[in-house]
């Protein structure tokens, strides 16, 4: 909904040790956001979104495929904005971190009003 303190507050939901290997989106009409403690691979279009934030501390060993800026073995630390607005090429991209966490948000084309 329309408050941060909920939303802020869902989001850490997805931390959730017992939640671990379990699949889980937060949905908000042509937006989702899950946590990548490993790997995961986001369907979607060519020109939707994909942004990358980590969460809980820097995540280490990134790597993403399918996406307009592509990254390999990457670090991406708490504060600096590496991972934001990157733009699937095809129909998925591939995300994997070898350690951390992160936020991956995809934004489906138009979605926000943008073409």
């Amino acid at each position: 909904g329309g408050r941060i303190d909920h939303t802020l507050g869902n989001l850490a939901l997805l931390a959730l040790p017992r939640l671990a290997g379990v699949p889980v989106r937060m949905l908000d009409g042509g937006q989702s956001i899950s946590l990548v403690r490993d790997r995961l691979v986001v369907a979607g279009a060519a020109g939707d979104t994909l942004s990358l934030i980590p969460f809980g501390g820097d995540a280490h060993g990134v790597s993403v495929t399918g996406v307009h800026w592509p990254l390999d073995d990457a670090e991406l630390l708490v504060g600096p904005s590496l991972g934001i607005s990157n733009r699937l090429t095809g129909s998925q991209a591939a995300i994997t971190v070898r350690s951390g966490a992160l936020l991956a948000i995809h934004i489906r084309a138009g979605a926000m009003g943008d073409e």
